[in-house]
């Protein structure tokens, strides 16, 4: 999968989740800041990642985890996301 899509698809879980306009979801938001300051919309975020790639995040990968950009990474890193 490509790097463009892999962005795409975070974009797009992101702003599904949050029920916020695609377009008011970029690499350099904050995470807190798109859910309102919730403090489940880490949680929810992880939750739609998870569900978007078919993958499991552990709670020590995910906490550090504060921006957009910060999934699009993590996500590009995933050797059976990347392949």
């Amino acid at each position: 999968m490509n790097d463009q899509s892999i962005e795409a698809r975070v974009l797009a879980a992101i702003s599904g989740m949050l029920q916020i306009p695609l377009a008011d979801v970029k690499p350099e938001s904050e995470i807190a800041a798109l859910g309102g300051g919730d403090s489940l919309t880490r949680v929810e975020v992880c939750m739609a990642i998870e569900d978007e790639f078919g993958i499991d995040v552990s709670d020590a990968d995910a906490e550090p985890i504060t921006t957009v950009q910060g999934w699009i990474d993590y996500v590009r890193k995933l050797p059976e996301v990347a392949a």
